[in-house]
């Protein structure tokens, strides 16, 4: 059993608490999940406080980041800047993790930063996470891209920083789309259920999704059980119908794991952390979706992604 996962905020929890990557109580441990699966890559989103400026959460950022190349180090967990990254460490027997910011008001309106963060490592960039920034609006508005937006945007694509479009309105999404279709690139929504299911702004509608998969982008399932169904408890259950919608619109060689551990407040009823994901592989089983699409969900879509849109690190 393999795992590639789109989201977590362990990295911000880890520098918060002075905690190791490799052994704590939070939802990932790279010592729970090296015990839990054969292979494992995570995406490891380096969050941006709203309660903090921009420049304060850049520098926030920097010193993240350097404590999750500290902790990888003393792990042997490896810090991937391509596709192929990820094939060397999981031959090697080690744990793959990719850099993404979580707020792409970082960039401070200066667009040579885009270049700075790609040599920093910085693969994925989840445009906005609440309200309004210097980038557009997040979902909790309907504000589009700004000018700055747009252009960080294209800057992204042109120099090979994944676009990701969980937590933004659905006017950011809309350009995002069609930015993406004239560039020739995909975009991704790391960790958003669907809209169908539960109608709330976070979550993907169903044509947004198709536009997504139709553009060779990704899809993850984020565990919030405010994302997966509203006025009862989240459970296994919910996870299930959310990726069996998804694969009803024949998006199952798109969707992919986007968890959310460490960033959410509560987990559904079945899950306690990381390793609870095991019984979420056999739950997909038990209900007849097929064994090979459970393996493209749990790592085979992810890593698919990365091979054919992480080339391998581009100098300036």
């Amino acid at each position: 059993m393999k795992l590639f996962d789109l989201h977590c905020d362990t990295a911000f929890e880890i520098f918060k608490e002075k905690t190791s990557l490799f052994e704590n109580s939070h939802d990932i441990s790279v010592s729970r999940a090296e015990k839990t699966f054969d292979s494992y890559a995570q995406v490891m989103a380096i969050w941006t406080n709203r309660r903090k400026s921009d420049e304060e959460c850049f520098r926030d950022f920097l010193l993240m980041r350097e404590n999750l190349l500290c902790e990888a180090e003393k792990c042997g967990a490896r810090i991937c800047l391509c596709g192929n990254d990820v094939l060397s460490a999981w031959k090697d027997g080690k744990s793959a993790l990719f850099i993404a910011v979580e707020g792409a008001r970082i960039l401070c309106g200066d667009i040579n930063r885009v270049d700075m963060l790609y040599d920093l490592g910085v693969r994925f960039m989840t445009l906005t996470w609440g309200g309004s920034d210097i980038i557009g609006g997040a979902h909790d508005t309907d504000a589009p891209l700004t000018e700055f937006g747009r252009e960080a945007v294209r800057k992204c694509m042109k120099k090979g920083i994944i676009v990701d479009v969980s937590h933004a309105s659905r006017a950011v999404t809309r350009e995002c789309l069609e930015i993406a279709k004239e560039e020739g690139k995909p975009i991704i929504a790391t960790h958003s259920d669907s809209y169908f299911l539960n109608p709330i702004g976070r979550n993907l509608t169903d044509g947004e999704a198709i536009a997504i998969s139709s553009l060779g982008g990704i899809i993850g399932i984020s565990l919030a059980p405010e994302h997966l169904c509203k006025d009862k408890a989240a459970g296994i259950d919910d996870i299930i119908a959310h990726v069996k919608h998804y694969i009803s619109l024949g998006l199952s060689g798109s969707v992919c794991f986007g968890c959310d551990f460490d960033g959410i407040a509560s987990k559904p009823r079945g899950i306690n952390d990381i390793s609870s994901l095991k019984d979420v592989y056999y739950a997909f089983l038990e209900v007849g979706i097929p064994q090979d699409t459970v393996d493209d969900i749990f790592y085979r879509n992810a890593e698919r992604f990365v091979l054919e849109n992480l080339p391998f690190f581009q100098e300036r």
